[in-house]
This record gives structure tokens, C-alpha cells and sequence, in this order.
């Protein structure tokens, strides 16, 4: 059948509902390529819905670092709305290995330029910061960067501990705690490492 007949036979009706689909689909491909597009570290899966600043891997204003206890891990570190820090065992002080897809699952815990973290109660270690490869600024502990686990949706939660070998609860000691380690997710989930 020739266009012009195929034309002539829709009713008006049915061109404009064609139109309008096509033009949701162009909608809602435009939306899947910018967020195909966005940062991987801005929000991280798990993050808490709250708005705290800083636990969403997005920098925070001001940072301060408080301590929690659970699961008998000991006084450990802090951050936004009280998310349980990690420290990464690859890393070395002064130095953040975890970048690209690894930074997605472990956010790490930036202030935004100068602003200097500060120490809550508890919290006997040096503060201090790191310039990221990418150009964000990290909150470190006696040298250690710091991260948030994006398997960790409330304060108080340690799902990240232990998880493949490398990953830590940051105690206030200043130390990994390497005990009530958790069973390694598949490669995966925790991308880069």
C-alpha cells in the first residue's frame, strides 16, 4: 500500500497518538543517555534518602567524624548521619587506589576545597585530607582515605566489613578491624576490586 493511502487512512486521532509516543520515546531516551552519562560517584545505590551531605558521595560543606560501636568491632569512624566508614587495605596513606566503578560501590568520603574535617567525641586519630585523581578532596584517618560502603542504607550498619579480604570497618584506634568479616559479594558488585 502506498504511503499516501496509508496517510489518507489514519484518522487524525491516531496520527497524533503516534506522535505523542514517538515523542515519549525520544523523552525517554534522552533521560536514559544522560543518566547512562552522570557520574558514578554522585549517588551511590544505597544512599540514604536523609539529604546529609557527604554520605552520598557528593562533598560535604563540613565534614565531621564521629564513633559508633556495633557488632563488637570497638569504637569505629563515622561520617555523615552517622554511615559507618572503610578503609581500603590496598590503599596507603596518603594515597586513594579506588576509582572508576570501585569509587561507585565505596564512595569516597570528600569535604568540598578547603574545608578541614573535624573530630568528634571519641575520635583520637589525625584528620586530615587527600587531592583525589579525580580532583575531589578525601577525608583521611592517620593518613588512611576513607569511604562509605554503598551496601550500608543507615547509620550503624558494617555490611562492608571484611568484604573481599580488603575492605574495613576504620576503627578509632587508628586500625582495620579484620574481625566479623562478612562473606565476599560476587566480583560484581564490588567493581574495580
Amino acid at each position: 500500500m502506498p504511503f499516501s493511502e496509508v496517510a489518507t487512512r489514519l484518522r487524525p486521532s491516531g496520527i497524533a497518538t503516534a506522535r505523542r509516543r514517538w515523542m515519549g520515546l525520544m523523552l525517554a531516551a534522552g533521560l536514559l543517555a544522560g543518566a547512562c552519562s552522570a557520574s558514578a560517584t554522585q549517588v551511590p545505590p544505597a544512599a540514604p534518602s536523609s539529604g546529609v551531605a557527604g554520605a552520598s558521595g557528593q562533598p560535604a560543606a563540613a565534614a565531621s567524624v564521629g564513633t559508633a560501636t556495633a557488632g563488637g568491632l570497638g569504637p569505629f569512624l563515622t561520617g555523615a548521619g552517622g554511615r559507618t566508614l572503610y578503609i581500603l587495605t590496598k590503599d596507603s596513606p596518603g594515597t586513594s587506589t579506588c576509582t572508576g566503578g570501585c569509587a561507585s560501590v565505596w564512595p569516597p568520603f570528600t569535604v568540598s576545597g578547603a574545608t578541614a574535617p573535624s573530630a568528634g567525641s571519641g575520635v583520637t586519630g589525625k584528620l586530615a585530607t587527600l587531592t583525589r585523581s579525580d580532583g575531589g578532596i578525601q577525608v583521611t584517618y592517620d593518613g588512611m582515605p576513607l569511604y562509605y560502603f554503598s551496601g550500608d542504607s543507615a547509620a550503624g550498619q558494617t555490611n562492608g566489613q571484611g568484604v573481599q579480604g580488603i575492605w574495613y570497618v576504620a576503627l578509632a584506634a587508628g586500625n582495620a578491624s579484620t574481625s566479623g568479616s562478612t562473606a565476599a559479594p560476587s566480583p560484581s558488585a564490588v567493581s574495580g576490586y
